[in-house]
């Protein structure tokens, strides 16, 4: 079961999930995906981020994306991959880096130059 969702119908909003998406900036975000997510696919994930961007981009920020195989979760997996994120917008990166790296890649999308 999925505990953490709440419910399944939610009803339709008055803006899309990537204006909300938006009004995160300037603050760091990093979204997570899974491959066999069926309420939140990863493609649409994916493509609502990058819907995302230029509220990101006028602040110089970049987003932060990942996709682990499996089912819609939050797992030690996700966890790992924020903490690097967040190390990484805090200039920490290089000192707290874990010795083995994540088996999902983190993606960050860097502002346009």
């Amino acid at each position: 079961g999925c505990d953490h969702c709440g419910p399944r119908k939610m009803p339709d909003p008055p803006f899309e999930q990537s204006d909300y998406l938006g009004l995160i900036a300037p603050r760091a975000l990093c979204v997570g995906a899974a491959s066999e997510d069926r309420w939140s696919p990863p493609e649409a994930s994916f493509a609502c981020v990058r819907a995302a961007e230029p509220a990101f981009e006028r602040h110089g920020r970049a987003i932060g994306w990942h996709c682990k195989k499996g089912p819609h979760s939050i797992t030690a997996e996700d966890w790992e991959q924020y903490m690097d994120y967040a190390l990484n917008q805090l200039g920490w990166h290089t000192a707290f880096s874990p010795a083995v790296p994540s088996a999902t890649p983190l993606i960050v999308i860097l502002p346009s130059a």
